[in-house]
């Protein structure tokens, strides 16, 4: 059996940028085209080509055509959507695509794999994907937030009015599918631990790749103790 493989194709006529996109290899490769090119009474050939020698032995199973460039996170979502239907997985993809960019393979091994730590800062690789860091720099210095202005890194409690936030950086693309979940608990002693029961956390900024967001800490846990430490457990999708 083959592969089953999403293509996505954004064109911006303005700066006469072609943008293709494959979930094979997950990364994107541009070309220079006029846009008059576009402009000529020209079959549209699927699976094949005007060449007799370039042909597709397979199936295509869905066609999208839009008319007029896609913004970025509309290309994304739509080519998102398209791979979570037709391939499934995303947000592996979305890891693969970490991987290939940091590692140069997107192999889950040797120094890209989850659990290695190539930047010897004592976070692994799974962990600096998920908080949106760099897997080889050392960057374990806590998320900054004063108000205005946010910084990635390690999650981190901070003070506030009521009490104390627990704040940590989630991965955009992730959340918003659906497809990882970031659990946060809080303990008294910790032995005992307790989920969150104050809803989605609060989005305080955005990074581009990731949200920094807030979890407030209780007060009192629901055995009736004070809330002392936290923590968070980041998994995705089987």
């Amino acid at each position: 059996a083959g592969d089953t493989i999403v293509l996505a194709v954004n064109y911006d006529a303005a700066l006469g940028k072609v943008e293709f996109w494959d979930s094979k290899n997950a990364t994107s490769a541009t070309a220079n085209v006029p846009a008059a090119d576009f402009s000529r009474n020209e079959m549209m050939i699927l699976g094949g080509s005007i060449n007799g020698d370039q042909k597709m032995d397979g199936m295509i199973g869905e066609v999208k055509i839009y008319r007029g460039m896609m913004l970025a996170t509309e290309f994304a979502d739509e080519r998102d959507a398209l791979v979570a239907k037709w391939v499934g997985n995303p947000p592996n993809l979305a890891l693969e695509q970490w991987r290939q960019e940091n590692f140069g393979s997107t192999e889950n091994s040797g120094p890209g794999a989850d659990e290695a730590n190539p930047d010897s800062d004592e976070v692994a690789n799974l962990l600096e994907f998920a908080f949106g860091l760099d897997p080889n720099v050392v960057d374990t210095f806590p998320v900054t937030w004063d108000g205005a202005t946010a910084t990635r890194g390690v999650p981190a409690l901070r003070k506030s009015i009521s009490g104390f936030d627990f704040l940590f950086t989630q991965r955009t693309e992730l959340v918003t599918a659906g497809s990882a979940s970031y659990t946060v608990e809080f303990s008294s002693d910790l032995t005992d631990w307790e989920v969150s029961n104050a809803g989605n956390p609060i989005i305080l900024a955005n990074l581009t790749d990731v949200d920094l967001v807030r979890v407030p800490m209780p007060a009192t846990l629901g055995n009736g103790k004070t809330a002392r430490f936290a923590r968070l457990i980041f998994s995705l999708a089987p």
